[in-house]
């Protein structure tokens, strides 16, 4: 059986940083965003947890704008201002709303996103194309991996899981000429065998799906493992800025309701949910 580095002092540390370790630092979770009519219309079957609409999104970045918050990458963590007010916004999946809806908000704002796509999926209906994702690269956005296929890491071997995650870094790498040292968990799904086969792949930034408040200290440690803050269809602007600035009773609600979804999927299984998601989204494994 294949070994990993644990993780020691050698590689824990990473570089220092100007900001004070307890300045917050959200990450955002999307999925699709989507127009209003498609939301009406009887063939729309996304659940409400995996999409936003045009409207309500440009909303959430307007009231961003507004309120002082500059959107940034993990490579500008160490060089921030300590007096700024920061957001980091993520997409996962790949989904065509990303570049038909999100893309040009983003630019309104003067925003950036991190995209992590399924790259087995990419130019598959309902997805992104490779034309689209150069696109988002050219208007300033990151392309970053969400693995080949979305199967759930904690139901693969660790070939498979080896494969999964090299195989779409490889991929983007060689077909977007562009870095990709970062990996969002499809469905969430990790543990510590997953994140040490992830930073032996080259993954640095490593991204799931629990409701943690991440701060410059969470960006020390080597991987960095982030939690996120999963923005959905039914979610008002004025919860989701409280969300954004940690607001301790929004939080908590959140809390609440991420282990009542992993309540659901210890019921019927990580395989059943990760059937019933690979459906709902028309994700085909392309191994």
């Amino acid at each position: 059986m294949a070994t990993y580095p644990t993780m020691t002092d050698e590689y824990r540390n990473g570089p220092p940083s100007r900001l004070p370790a307890d300045v917050s630092l959200p990450v955002l979770m999307y999925h699709e965003i989507v127009s209003e009519p498609l939301i009406k219309s009887s063939l729309f079957k996304m659940t409400s947890s995996y999409y936003l609409s045009a409207y309500a999104f440009e909303e959430q970045m307007k009231s961003l704008f507004e309120q002082g918050y500059r959107s940034i990458g993990f490579d500008e963590v160490d060089r921030l201002d300590p007096d700024g007010r920061y957001v980091i916004i993520t997409f996962d999946d790949g989904l065509i709303g990303n570049a038909k809806y999100a893309l040009p908000i983003l630019k309104k704002y003067g925003f950036k996103a991190i995209f992590y796509v399924v790259a087995g999926a990419i130019d598959s209906p309902r997805y992104m194309s490779w034309i689209d994702l150069k696109e988002l690269i050219a208007s300033g956005m990151s392309i970053q991996s969400h693995t080949m296929s979305h199967r759930s890491l904690l139901t693969l071997s660790e070939q498979e899981i080896e494969w999964e995650l090299n195989e779409s870094k490889d991929c983007l790498e060689r077909r977007l000429q562009v870095p990709v040292t970062s990996l969002s968990f499809p469905h969430g799904h990790h543990n510590q065998m997953t994140i040490r086969m992830a930073y032996r792949c080259g993954y640095r930034v490593l991204c799931t799906s629990e409701v943690i408040c991440n701060n410059a200290a969470s960006f020390r440690n080597t991987p960095v493992v982030l939690g996120r803050i999963n923005v959905n269809g039914g979610m008002s602007t004025k919860t989701f800025i409280k969300l954004v600035g940690y607001d301790t009773r929004a939080i908590l609600m959140e809390i609440f309701a991420k282990g009542s979804k992993n309540l659901v999927k210890r019921v019927i299984g990580i395989n059943n949910y990760g059937k019933i998601y690979s459906w709902l989204f028309n994700i085909k494994s392309r191994q």
